[in-house]
């Protein structure tokens, strides 16, 4: 399910996700940056952050930020799971010779 953000954008479940990511480990950032991710993402997708975007410039910037920060991790870690994908069933189609005489190491499956 999308909501949209303070410019009207939508934005994906995988991004509200990344912009949540480690925010239930009590060592990330600090306290406050943690607990402020958890009530704008709940704010935003209640669509109660409408009328705090309005009024707060400051809001509005920091979470435009965070919301663009976070789409471009999306973003990347797409990419990469698309490149880890061609390059198996480019592994897979390869005999084991092949492999090494093209100097071909199996592909490594990207982190997160």
């Amino acid at each position: 399910m999308e909501e949209l953000d303070c410019e009207g954008v939508k934005i994906s479940d995988e991004v509200y996700e990344e912009i949540l990511r480690n925010t239930d480990r009590k060592n990330f950032i600090n306290f406050n940056e943690r607990i402020s991710r958890k009530a704008m993402v709940q704010l935003v997708k209640s669509g109660h952050a409408t009328f705090l975007f309005i009024k707060d410039d400051e809001c509005r910037e920091w979470w435009s930020k965070l919301v663009t920060n976070a789409s471009e991790t999306v973003a990347i870690r797409k990419k990469n799971q698309e490149i880890y994908e061609a390059k198996m069933k480019v592994w897979e189609r390869l005999t084991p010779s092949e492999r090494t005489i093209l100097g071909i190491r199996k592909p490594v499956l990207p982190k997160a």
